[in-house]
């Protein structure tokens, strides 16, 4: 195991950001993706927990399952997953792989200061094929105390580091999200009924049927899956999964079209941003189109507004540019050109910056405003 670094003060903002990435799977073997998700995922709940720290999404990801943190999209180069992590804001980057050999699972677990780009904890953890939470277990400890050396404040004790569930549910679990990202959406589904068959109490494998329900355009089955995932996160009072899942129910109205339920939905998750919090610039980006869609210009900007702020805060360039360039579409339709050349200008600047993909959609947007 390899540690080094310095300690990091906490300052004005409290919250330092970290981001988890899936581990890349070097078995050649597609039957083991499921370890890539399983391999983090109790971490990615323990540190979730942790006052002080955030939570973020990487962009270079594609959004998968119903797991807020989890993405999945095969191997990643590091160097890229360090550069789109700065330009999301991400101070420590956790990522890895795994590979088999014969019987024994080997996983090389590494955190890098996006900053500075030091690598701060390598370790490579060994056990038995079957030992999966055993192997998560001991490197999320290691982490946990690398976090706890580098900033003090965060008081992290490794001791209560938690499993969520035992070997066979937390397996079902991670390949229910597993066959989610690869729309193997039935898979998916039988995968969670697995976990609830053995955890009647799981809000996380009803978040992830409801999710499931939600990609296949059922908003009602959607709703009553949600809706029993919240109700079980509010009898153990887990906020973070609180926020998710109202945003989850929100996504569901919206695609309902029934806009009036989904403001208040993705209202509800605003009431629930704890640390772990990532989404808000997309939530004020849903009210904001929900307000134009109901006419109403006046909210459509106050909360494309909030989207900007919220991407700035965050250091999120993709979402800082996608952001500006709705406010700017909402300042053209309402005749605000100068607003809208504004907006426009700031965005395309830092598109070009970071070689935002959808760059030619921001010229075609300069065209109109011009």
């Amino acid at each position: 195991m390899m540690f080094m670094g310095a300690g990091v003060c906490l300052g004005q903002d409290k919250n330092i950001r970290i981001s988890v990435d899936v581990l890349n799977n070097r078995t050649n073997d597609k039957n083991n993706d499921w370890l890539s998700v399983g391999l983090v995922d109790d971490i990615i709940r323990n540190l979730s927990r942790i006052k002080g720290l955030k939570l973020v999404e990487t962009k270079q990801l594609k959004e998968a399952g119903s797991d807020p943190f989890i993405n999945f999209s095969g191997l990643i180069d590091e160097n890229t997953a360090v550069k789109n992590g700065k330009m999301s804001g991400v101070r420590y980057l956790i990522l890895g792989s795994f590979r088999i050999d014969g019987q024994v699972l080997a996983v090389n677990y590494r955190m890098i200061d996006v900053e500075t780009e030091k690598v701060l904890f390598d370790d490579e953890v060994k056990g038995a094929s079957s030992s999966v939470l055993e192997i998560e277990e001991k490197a999320g400890k290691g982490i946990m105390s690398t976090l706890n050396t580098l900033i003090p404040a965060l008081r992290v004790d490794k001791k209560l580091f938690n499993r969520a569930y035992s070997e066979s549910a937390h397996y079902n679990y991670t390949m229910g999200l597993t066959c989610a990202v690869k729309s193997d959406l039935a898979a998916g589904m039988e995968c969670f009924q697995k976990v609830i068959s053995e955890v009647p109490d799981s809000g996380d494998a009803y978040l992830g049927q409801g999710d499931i329900y939600l990609r296949n355009g059922n908003t009602l089955m959607a709703l009553e899956k949600l809706n029993k995932a919240l109700s079980i996160y509010f009898d153990k009072g887990d906020e973070y999964f609180i926020n998710w899942t109202y945003y989850k129910i929100a996504e569901a109205y919206f695609l309902k079209g029934d806009y009036d339920n989904a403001s208040k939905s993705y209202l509800k998750a605003l009431d629930y941003k704890v640390y772990g919090d990532s989404r808000l610039s997309s939530v004020y980006s849903r009210l904001s189109e929900i307000a134009r869609k109901k006419a109403e210009p006046g909210n459509a900007v106050k909360y494309a507004k909030e989207a900007v702020k919220e991407s700035k805060l965050r250091a999120d360039k993709y979402m800082e540019v996608s952001t500006l360039a709705d406010l700017a579409g909402l300042y053209r339709d309402l005749g605000k050109l100068a607003q809208a050349k504004e907006m426009f200008s700031e965005a395309f600047k830092i598109a070009r910056e970071i070689n935002y993909p959808d760059i030619d959609a921001l010229y075609k947007l300069s065209i109109e405003q011009h």
